[in-house]
């Protein structure tokens, strides 16, 4: 099955990742999805080892008590960078995935990216999670079911940016934001921008999960420095 929207995959991947056997089942299984119709992106980044900028920190007050490291910084600018500069006009969509990023059913992913890039158009969502709703480490349901329609979910908030979606008509809003406010963790910057501000959408079941088996704000060594460089498009 193509896909049959014009939807840009960025995997955002890390040069000198300390297990990087996680990021070489990712790309294999995620790279197949160019044969599919996906316009495919790998953007390769250095560890952020520089100390995170304090002065438009979102919350100020907790920069020491986190603590706020060089990776959460890094983190948070591959996604900010990898959307500025891969988010184009003439897309439908854009889906950024994390470097471990695992699909669980090759077979059907094609099938959840329509039905979610569907969701997004006849629900009015604006960023859509193909993650799931529980935290990868110990299985707590982190997001509440607002709506549901059959197996798509309108939610509170996303924790967890394994694979996300955002279609054309965010794509404004999402690089103001990214460019103008206070930044945070990839995870939380979303949720300060989207929760009760835009419409949230997951699946009810999760398509895709992380091969380490944790989220990329609680590993210790998930910094990116952005380097537009190496950028790599796979057609």
């Amino acid at each position: 099955m193509d896909v049959k929207y014009n939807i840009r995959l960025v995997h955002l991947l890390l040069e000198d990742d300390l297990d990087p056997q996680r990021q070489e089942k990712s790309i294999k299984q995620v790279e197949r999805l160019a044969s599919h119709g996906i316009d495919y992106v790998q953007v390769w980044n250095r560890r952020w080892t520089e100390e995170p900028p304090r002065d438009n920190f979102a919350r100020p007050n907790m920069f020491d008590v986190v603590p706020i490291s060089p990776a959460i910084y890094g983190c948070f600018r591959s996604f900010a960078d990898g959307a500025a500069n891969n988010f184009t006009e003439d897309l439908d969509a854009i889906i950024l995935c994390e470097c471990d990023v695992k699909i669980l059913n090759e077979d059907t992913i094609i099938d959840s990216i329509h039905k979610a890039y569907e969701a997004t158009q006849e629900y009015g969502i604006d960023y859509f999670s193909l993650g799931s709703k529980y935290t990868l480490e110990n299985g707590i349901l982190q997001s509440a079911t607002l709506e549901k329609h059959g197996d798509v979910e309108i939610t509170n908030k996303i924790i967890g940016i394994q694979m996300i979606m955002f279609p054309q008509r965010i794509r404004e809003y999402l690089l103001d934001v990214y460019a103008n406010s206070p930044w945070d963790g990839a995870d939380i910057f979303l949720n300060q921008n989207f929760m009760f501000k835009k419409k949230i959408g997951i699946f009810s079941e999760s398509p895709t999960n992380q091969w380490s088996g944790i989220s990329a704000l609680e590993g210790r060594f998930r910094g990116f420095n952005h380097k537009e460089d190496n950028t790599k498009k796979l057609l």
